[in-house]
């Protein structure tokens, strides 16, 4: 027997008492005095009664080891899950932290691609986009009027575009270079914001070209509105440098969409787009300084209007069948393509 090992003692121990009791229950003469160990005993059920005890504390002993090395093994699993769960958070936070710069970065390069790089505003794509949008809203509620749907008839659900451009900008390029009149057109950008509102759409249409697009209005504002801005570039001294001092002023044409509120589908948002520009064009050959705007009402023809409108509204313009309003006092003198 290995006397430096208690448990294996003990385990031998038990062992040589359990098969001397089999042995005295097997042949009952037998004295207990014989048994290995000199123990001794007087009957069976007191035997049985020892060697239970004994099992039993042997195998609380054993569950007791085994207990604690499930604990002690517990233990490690749990450290080495809450390190691997720090590690875990370590790393999404990393990417997280990670995917919001690309995200912000993301962010500048769409809106580079979609702002004038000179002055700041929407691009000429970018406003389609959104004329696409705020022009299928304003179509809705009309067609739901006309068709019954509400009964009330639309208020401030008008989309009222203008275009802007300012007057002899070629001129001045050849005369003072293209980065002094970089500087005024940026000038003049925020000339159109403080003359707009906050919700207003303003874009950079063309080389000296701008748009204004204002959504959930109400048509009748439309002369308001370009007398406005007319004023405030008209009264602006621009200022590109320290030593020079300018002054300009501004033509406009717009439209409203729908163009006729009692047939809104007759003309598309593109469609009244292309009038506001033809009616810049007028501003400009009549004399500058000044905005020309075309109405539709229930005298213009909703039938075939957009192949009407093709060779120019002069012709309905002429049957009165599409009316003309200006900052000229007489708005038979506005002159367009091809008189």
């Amino acid at each position: 027997m290995v006397r430096n090992n208690k448990g294996e003692t003990v385990a031998l121990r038990i062992g040589s008492i359990v098969s001397w009791t089999v042995g005295g229950m097997c042949v009952p003469r037998l004295s207990w005095a014989d048994a290995p160990g000199g123990l001794t005993g007087s009957s069976l059920p007191w035997t049985i009664a020892i060697l239970a005890g004994l099992a039993a504390v042997f195998v609380g002993w054993r569950y007791h080891r085994l207990h604690q090395r499930l604990e002690h093994g517990m233990a490690e699993m749990e450290g080495a899950l809450g390190a691997l769960q720090e590690q875990i958070g370590e790393q999404t936070e990393a990417l997280e932290h990670a995917g919001d710069q690309l995200e912000a970065q993301r962010h500048t390069i769409e809106e580079l691609r979609l702002t004038d790089g000179v002055t700041g505003l929407w691009t000429r794509q970018h406003v389609f986009r959104l004329l696409a949008t705020h022009g299928a809203r304003a179509l809705r509620t009309w067609v739901a009027w006309n068709n019954g749907v509400t009964k009330n008839r639309p208020e401030n659900a008008d989309v009222l575009i203008f275009i802007v451009g300012l007057d002899k900008l070629e001129e001045a390029t050849l005369a003072l270079g293209s980065d002094v009149v970089d500087r005024v057109l940026c000038e003049f950008a925020d000339v159109l914001r403080t003359s707009s509102r906050t919700t207003d759409v303003l874009a950079r249409w063309g080389e000296n070209e701008f748009m204004v697009v204002r959504s959930g209005a109400d048509r009748a504002s439309e002369k308001e509105l370009a007398e406005r801005l007319r004023e405030s570039v008209a009264s602006h001294v621009f200022r590109p440098s320290d030593e020079m001092e300018l002054s300009t002023t501004c033509s406009i044409g717009f439209a409203g969409h729908p163009l006729l509120t009692h047939a809104p589908e007759a003309l598309g948002w593109e469609d009244v787009v292309g009038l506001a520009q033809v009616a810049l064009d007028a501003a400009r050959r009549t004399g500058r300084n000044s905005w020309v705007g075309l109405v539709g009402d229930a005298s213009t023809p909703s039938e075939g209007l957009v192949e009407l409108l093709r060779s120019g509204p002069a012709a309905l313009i002429a049957k009165d069948r599409l009316r003309v309003v200006s900052s000229f006092d007489d708005q038979t003198a506005v002159q367009w393509d091809g008189e």
